[in-house]
């Protein structure tokens, strides 16, 4: 059924990050009214969960953040592959699921001396500022933002000209209790990157 949806245009494929996705506004919106009167009241319920949390995250409300985030990790992952970076990637881009609309999700996307776990991109008709995300677990939210900083992942966006925000999302293996930092970025605070990089 997903594979006819996908070829009808329906829904779209990402080869990098093996997963599937409304492609656009129009689709998305008729999604929402088929299943909003059709005992789809869970997927209703995780859409309006993921408005809120990037609402909560442009809000820079750290605690409620990183609350929603160890719901949705708790929720839809087992034991089995619950410690692990795909696992928390994974967490990170289902949470924030209703971002799509607004945002273009980059995975490992290279930058200053290493790879920024995640960037959200807006698109050109949003006002939302990008989001550089960086994962931790059994270390600090405020060492995600650190690393951040250290290693210049923002430099990737120099081109960019809104506002960014960094958010440093790190979790507790044994207590499974997760923590958020989200920081504003000014561009004057970027780096110049070494010619060896």
């Amino acid at each position: 059924m997903i594979t006819l949806l996908i070829h009808m245009g329906y829904m779209a494929y990402d080869n990098k990050t093996k997963t599937v996705f409304i492609p656009n506004d129009e689709v998305r919106s008729v999604f929402l009214r088929a299943i909003r009167n059709d005992g789809w009241e869970e997927v209703i319920k995780a859409i309006n969960s993921s408005e809120a949390l990037l609402k909560a995250t442009l809000a820079m409300n750290e605690k409620v953040v990183a609350q929603m985030i160890q719901e949705v990790h708790m929720q839809n992952f087992s034991s089995l592959i619950y410690n692990n970076e795909i696992s928390l990637s994974s967490v990170i881009a289902l949470a924030y699921y209703s971002a799509c609309r607004d945002y273009t999700l980059i995975r490992e996307m290279p930058a200053g001396s290493g790879f920024a776990d995640m960037v959200f991109l807006p698109k050109r008709a949003s006002l939302n500022p990008a989001l550089v995300v960086e994962l931790k677990w059994d270390r600090t939210a405020k060492g995600a933002i650190s690393q951040i900083k250290s290693k210049n992942y923002v430099s990737a966006l120099k081109e960019y000209k809104g506002n960014i925000l960094l958010v440093g999302v790190n979790y507790e293996k044994k207590t499974k209790k997760h923590q958020c930092r989200i920081e504003k970025f000014e561009m004057d605070q970027l780096l110049p990157c070494s010619p060896n990089l």
